[in-house]
């Protein structure tokens, strides 16, 4: 499986939230990415891409990105939080 992603970061402006990550530099190569969001809502975002950005509605967000492949996924990122008023 791959190697979790790093240099995860997550930032707001206004009521916009947005995410990257880079890929690990080592380890199997992720096809994809799972974004798990905690806090006002509980979701997971499947995506191909390595970054995303949305409005969101005023809470608290708590959010996490795990790398997949055909051989399994790696443990989440240290989670990181945001709260948008």
């Amino acid at each position: 499986p791959p190697l979790p992603p790093t240099h995860f970061v997550a930032w707001s402006v206004g009521r916009t939230i947005t995410v990257s990550w880079d890929p690990a530099t080592a380890g199997g190569a992720p096809t994809g990415y799972l974004l798990s969001v905690g806090g006002s809502v509980s979701l997971t975002l499947p995506l191909v891409g390595s970054s995303i950005s949305s409005p969101v509605a005023p809470g608290t967000y708590v959010l996490a990105v795990t790398a997949v492949n055909s051989c399994g996924s790696s443990s989440a990122t240290a989670p990181q939080t945001l709260v948008i008023p």
